[in-house]
């Protein structure tokens, strides 16, 4: 459209330009009459009357495209920021509808889908790295760390005083097991007053230090629950390492190896409860089989792992 404007504009300008020319070779003659001349002047100022009002409703049909044009341009720039301002609010709902998914609702704690996914690829990680010549690495913060804790007699804090403080309790409970992670760590909630923390990139000997400070922040932690409620709480643990052993020929997978800190943490409580247990190999580890049951208890009767505990004697372990 502006370019048609812009064509007729220039065609009356070239008009304008060749009425301007015979108006000069008209005056430039010598050879007519007055009567001629006047006649000659007077068609050339009806051919420029013509031009000028085409020049002035060519000009309004410009003003009014540009106007157009740039009403246009303003209406596509608002539609492309409403669109830009949807799509920012579609990717914003999407990341917490994710988010949402992989969330526990009541403590804000990843839930067990979040666990899942995150583990796939970071224990074939760590597979990797393990399966390295050890000289080409080192191996000993490759490994990852799984605690599982439970809220001792939970049922009889909801029996007692009702769901709803129940559900204040493990958002507390939630809060201090956050507390005790470090950057590369994540809490997951794993299932009623259960609780499981992963420690990546961990040291052995990192369980025994997370589990004792979880063990006494519970402990020690006032649950004020309303104005004239305060309760006091205790925690059993468990936990285990993936890779089980420095040196492996076949790998534990997630369940495995989270089922060893289940049956750890089961022991903590057979064993009295507040109390942390943990699970820890041998030499004779290395030569495990596939035929072997993964029972805490015969595995340890076996002599391929050994706990260790809270307890002052492992002798007060209850299996």
């Amino acid at each position: 459209m502006k370019d048609a404007a812009n064509e007729n504009l220039r065609r009356v300008y070239r008009g304008e330009l060749a009425t301007e020319q015979a108006a000069k070779d008209l005056e430039a003659r010598e050879d007519l009459s007055y009567d001629e001349v006047r006649e000659g002047y007077a068609v050339l100022l009806k051919a420029y009357s013509k031009l000028l009002r085409e020049t002035m409703i060519m000009t309004r049909l410009s003003d009014r495209s540009q106007h157009k044009l740039i009403k246009l341009q303003e209406e596509l720039r608002h539609q492309n920021e409403v669109i830009k301002a949807k799509e920012g609010k579609l990717l914003e709902l999407n990341r917490q509808l994710m988010e949402a998914s992989v969330t526990d609702s009541l403590t804000g704690l990843k839930n067990r889908r979040f666990l899942t996914s995150f583990l796939s690829s970071e224990l074939e990680r760590l597979k990797r790295l393990y399966n390295q010549p050890p000289e080409e690495k080192d191996r000993v913060e490759g490994t990852l760390l799984f605690v599982l804790v439970d809220i001792d007699h939970f049922k009889k804090i909801n029996d007692a005083y009702g769901h709803p403080v129940g559900d204040e309790v493990l958002r507390q409970f939630a809060a201090i097991i956050e507390a005790c992670c470090r950057t590369s760590d994540f809490a997951v909630r794993w299932g009623g007053e259960e609780f499981l923390l992963v420690c990546r990139d961990s040291r052995r000997g990192l369980g025994r230090l997370i589990a004792e400070r979880l063990r006494e922040n519970v402990l020690n932690h006032p649950f004020r629950l309303n104005q004239h409620l305060e309760i006091r709480c205790t925690c059993s643990i468990g936990f285990s390492y993936f890779p089980v052993a420095h040196q492996e020929h076949r790998y534990l997978g997630l369940e495995e190896v989270v089922n060893l800190a289940d049956q750890a943490l089961y022991v903590a409580k057979n064993s009295g409860r507040n109390a942390w247990v943990g699970v820890i190999p041998n030499p004779a580890y290395a030569s495990l089989g596939e035929e072997v049951p993964l029972e805490l208890d015969m595995l340890r009767e076996m002599g391929y792992l050994d706990l260790i505990t809270s307890l002052e004697s492992t002798a007060q372990l209850v299996l």
